[in-house]
């Protein structure tokens, strides 16, 4: 019995192993099956790596960038500097951190609910296509959605310096997830108000790792911001909402950049366009998000939603929570990747609902043999 058991054990101690390595195949194989075709912003990740790299700076077409978030480019220079190739290396970082997002998944929601929910959960996060199509795509945001799930998982955990220092990696992959520091701490400090002195060392955690980009970002802006391109967003989704073009929506923002007065005096004084553009960008959103899910999942998605209503409200409240975020992405221009570190969380739901109604048909077809055989 104890051998038994102990061989138990050890399988489910595998699991996060095996998910890893379901994960892996399933990247590779995704991988080779379309051609690799970098846009501009893949482009400008890998010059900026190439210039830190090779000692240049922080240089984007030969001038100080202030819009792209530093954590990606510097993990992609040092992998360059220890000897890979700009290419190579750059398609290694987010192939790798898409195969840990099931991983993740799976240990965060085995904590928070159980192990048949977690194993759903991490083998849809494995399968899904849209995650798939990360794993070749030189960009940020399989890497925030790593770190956000890590920041859930040392959460639920308990463990609150770990978590900010998470988070405030997140931050520098995406600086909105930035926002979700202090309304950490207002639920925090919700649950437990005493001693708020607890939540001075997570503080100063993530307030040391954003520092020195802050500070970059003011010597080159000559302002505090989380990021040099909060008003070229704001321009470009006002281009966005005026042209539905993506050639003339560029030109318009360029054209709005040249004589800016500031995106709160812009929005006075442009209050339709503000508000109509807003009420656009987020169903542009919407008709995203429904092509990233793919229509075949909402309907395990409202499962598992249910379930955790009805079951695991632990696991809904840290599931949903940086979804919090949502009301702000249609601030400025959205694209479907933009939504991309979101959707590990909520495929998860999707995936415990597969799994309940998986089990279910298990178990009726048994049922049905039993009587029938």
């Amino acid at each position: 019995m104890v051998n038994i058991l102990s061989r138990e054990e050890k399988w489910k101690r595998a699991l996060p192993l095996m998910i890893w390595l379901i994960s892996t195949l399933m990247g590779g194989w995704a991988f080779t099956r379309s051609p690799l075709d970098p846009d501009g912003d893949e482009l400008a990740y890998s010059e900026l790596a190439g210039n830190l790299a090779a000692h240049k700076g922080y240089l984007t077409l030969g001038e100080p960038d202030t819009h792209i978030s530093p954590l990606f480019p510097s993990a992609h220079a040092l992998l360059i500097l220890l000897g890979g190739d700009v290419g190579i290396c750059g398609l290694l970082l987010p192939f790798l951190f898409t195969t840990l997002l099931a991983p993740l998944v799976f240990l965060l929601i085995k904590g928070l609910w159980g192990l048949p929910q977690a194993i759903g959960a991490a083998l849809v996060v494995a399968i899904h296509p849209a995650l798939l199509a990360q794993a070749k795509q030189i960009q940020p945001e399989a890497l925030a959605a790593c770190l956000l799930l890590w920041f859930l998982l040392l959460w639920s955990r308990g463990r609150p310096a770990l978590a900010a220092f998470a988070l405030g990696a997140a931050a520098l992959a995406r600086p909105e997830f930035a926002l979700l520091f202090p309304v950490w701490i207002i639920i925090e400090t919700a649950r437990n108000p005493r001693p708020i002195t607890r939540f001075i060392p997570p503080l100063l955690i993530f307030v040391s790792l954003l520092t020195p980009f802050g500070l970059y970002l003011h010597a080159v802006e000559g302002r505090f911001c989380l990021t040099g391109k909060d008003q070229w967003v704001y321009q470009v989704g006002f281009g966005q909402w005026k042209t539905r073009n993506q050639p003339a929506m560029m030109q318009t923002a360029r054209e709005l950049r040249a004589d800016f007065p500031g995106i709160l005096s812009h929005a006075m004084a442009h209050p339709r366009d503000t508000l109509y553009g807003y009420a656009y960008r987020w169903s542009l959103m919407a008709r995203y998000a429904l092509s990233l899910l793919r229509p075949i999942v909402l309907p395990f998605l409202a499962f598992g939603l249910f379930l955790a209503w009805k079951g695991a409200r632990k696991a809904l409240g840290y599931g949903l929570f940086p979804l919090l975020l949502c009301p702000l992405i249609p601030f400025g221009m959205i694209f479907p990747r933009h939504l991309v570190p979101y959707l590990p969380l909520v495929l998860a739901f999707a995936g415990v609902g597969a799994e309940a109604v998986a089990e279910g048909v298990w178990v009726l077809g048994r049922r049905i043999i039993r009587q029938h055989g």
